[in-house]
């Protein structure tokens, strides 16, 4: 059967108290049926389903809530992983995660096991983003700041008891429409997690146009204030001449400096050109240490950039292996590759035909998706250190010319030291130094005033630039919004029309149904309506919600670009008062549709009046449950126990 990425489905299920299992029941493909009378505990499995998935549930039953612990081995995007999380009354708690099989995971304390918070830290990812990984999904950040998690998504694969039947997703406290719209955008395949990256870009372009309009304006006001020159040109003229102006002092002064004969003493030259000498060298040595510091720091960066790559080569390596694994895997192998002789054919199909090794849960792919995950954390945190040494570096390079420009100084002062021979000042020389310095003082200020335009000039195309981004990125976010409305529309027609068959298959109970036309879903207001109209019987609700849940299931099964799982809980299949012979038509249905498919999913359901034809059958999960046999094996521990 076709395989759609992404795909979660359940292959084990137990549940545990003081170290054994209460619970430990084997789920396959397609149809599962968990059947039982009312209160014999059907619910209190799903809810183990959802929790163990994670979801954030925590107002467990007295019997669930004496449990210590519930694992899945899980299926995800075709490699086996094992979850596992202890049971509590406190919200958000944690989850361990097995990068293989339920019996190796459950043959190890710890070797093997990580463990993942509920929400991330700084230093730490939470199980959503290592499940999201595995599962291909793009990391979703709401408008509001917060992170749609694994919770988040199993709202609309589970259908529990307690929301209220007119609800489309399963309610929670303090629940946002915002959120509910981005689920429903994420699974529906009309979520391109490039449109965010492009939405902060473009807000963070427009904040700094903002910031370099603002910074413009203001150097201007400034510079008009001061009765300071703007006008490249002119200001470049007025330096020119004060650089010849000054030029022509210092020749001056030169000359008359010759001519004088009252030198000053040998001992008053050495002492000032030593003093020269020593802040020439503390500058140099300065320059020096920058230059050593910003070459090693630059070394670093360039290893660090070497690693991060290496370790993206080994990620994208190990998904091409996968893949050519995956494919000569599909090759039949009847000869024995170093001796040629034929291969005997394994007694059973979970042992390798050649070596003979257990190969059930297929362990090559869980050890690379333990390893895809280990790479991806190790980039993540390689690239945080990497920004951490550039901007390192980025002040080291702010400093060197800084310190070069104090060399320069130093070296110049020193050469006009060495060079001249001082000599006892008359007036014409103290009016030529006095005249130096009053143009060497306007020609800084002239120096500081052609910075101040260039700034202005640097701002003015650093805007330009800045705008042509935007609109760039404007016209790219309107193009892959597009794509995205269309494939929306895809998708919620195809919804709309599996519903609808559902309706009129229903029996003669609601005329409504036989002739309905449209089937339309509102995430933002939680809800839903078959022609405009919500207001049935409470079990002709219920009959519609299931409608629109499993359409919603079936259409991931037609379209790959859905990033719905491929899988529906349904804990409510006669929820308010259903008649027997309705529930039972319906899962007849489910159980059609199920079959004519040929791409893998899962359906598993809970029913207290399952349809004679399908009880006893492969499609059972366990066995028929009652109020002296309930789900969770707890009266078998307490007699142990006793």
């Amino acid at each position: 059967m076709t395989l759609y990425k992404p795909s979660l489905f359940l292959k084990r299920l137990a549940v545990f108290h003081s170290g054994s299992a209460v619970y430990d029941q084997h789920f396959h493909n397609g149809v599962n049926i968990i059947r039982g009378s009312n209160g014999s505990g059907k619910s209190t499995i799903t809810d183990f389903i959802f929790y163990v998935l994670g979801g954030d549930f925590h107002t467990w039953k007295p019997e669930a809530a004496i449990c210590d612990s519930v694992i899945a081995e899980v299926e995800i995007n075709g490699t086996t992983v094992t979850l596992k999380r202890d049971v509590s009354n406190s919200p958000r708690q944690p989850m361990h995660i097995f990068w293989g099989p339920f019996e190796t995971a459950n043959k190890s304390a710890s070797d093997g096991w990580n463990a993942f918070p509920f929400q991330r830290t700084q230093n730490k990812e939470s199980f959503s983003q290592a499940l999201f990984r595995a599962l291909e999904f793009p990391e979703v950040r709401v408008d509001d700041g917060s992170n749609i998690t694994m919770h988040q998504i199993l709202r609309l694969l589970y259908i529990d008891q307690m929301s209220p039947v007119e609800t489309l997703m399963k309610v929670e406290t303090f629940d946002q429409s915002l959120t509910r719209e981005t689920i429903g955008a994420l699974l529906f395949g009309a979520y391109d997690d490039s449109i965010y990256s492009d939405e902060i870009s473009l807000r963070e372009k427009q904040k700094e146009i903002e910031d370099v309009s603002y910074q413009w304006k203001n150097t201007v006001a400034l510079l008009r204030e001061t009765q300071q020159e703007i006008d490249k040109e002119a200001l470049e003229r007025q330096i020119e001449q004060t650089e010849m102006a000054l030029s022509r002092v210092v020749s001056n002064l030169q000359e008359y400096s010759n001519k004088s004969d009252k030198a000053l003493h040998d001992e008053d030259i050495k002492r000032e050109l030593e003093n020269i000498r020593n802040e020439l060298y503390k500058h140099k040595q300065q320059l020096t240490t920058l230059h050593d510091r910003s070459n090693h720091e630059l070394y670093e960066i360039e290893d660090s950039q070497q690693f991060i790559e290496s370790l993206k080569k080994r990620l994208a390596a190990i998904n091409d292996a996968n893949i050519t694994r995956k494919v000569l895997g599909e090759l039949p192998l009847t000869h024995c590759p170093h001796c040629l002789a034929p291969l005997q054919e394994s007694v059973s199909e979970n042992l390798c035909l050649l070596c003979k090794q257990d190969i059930s849960g297929d362990p090559a792919g869980s050890q690379a998706m333990r390893m895809r995950q280990e790479l991806a954390h190790q980039i993540k945190e390689s690239e945080v250190l990497l920004a951490e040494k550039s901007k390192k570096h980025h002040e080291t390079a702010l400093e060197i010319p800084i310190i070069k420009a104090k060399v320069e100084a130093a070296q110049t002062k020193y050469d006009e030291t060495s060079q001249r021979v001082k000599t006892r000042r008359d007036s014409v020389i103290d009016s030529l130094l006095e005249r130096k310095g009053s143009l060497q003082r306007e020609l800084e200020y002239l120096h500081m005033q052609s910075k101040a335009i260039g700034i202005l000039q640097e701002l003015k195309s650093r805007k330009s630039l800045l705008t042509s981004q935007t609109a760039e990125l404007e016209s790219k976010i309107k193009m892959k919004r597009e794509t995205q409305g269309s494939q929306l529309n895809t998708a919620l027609a195809k919804i709309g029309e599996y519903a609808l068959t559902l309706l009129r298959d229903d029996l003669p109970r609601e005329d409504f149904f036989k002739n309905a036309i449209n089937v339309s879903i509102d995430f933002s207001k939680n809800s839903f309506s078959v022609d405009g109209r919500n207001t049935f019987s409470a079990s002709s609700v219920t009959y519609l919600k299931n409608c629109i849940r499993y359409a919603i299931m079936f259409t991931s099964l037609d379209f790959d670009f859905l990033r719905y799982p491929r899988i529906i809980i349904c804990d409510n299949m006669e929820d308010k008062g259903m008649e027997q012979v309705r529930s039972q038509n319906f899962q007849k249905l489910i159980v059609a549709k199920s079959k004519a498919f040929e791409t893998q999913h899962q359906i598993i359901f809970t029913t207290s009046m399952i349809d004679p034809s399908l009880n006893n059958t492969p499609l059972c999960v366990g066995p028929e449950y009652s109020v002296d046999h309930k789900a969770l094996n707890l009266p078998a521990i307490k007699r142990r126990t006793s």
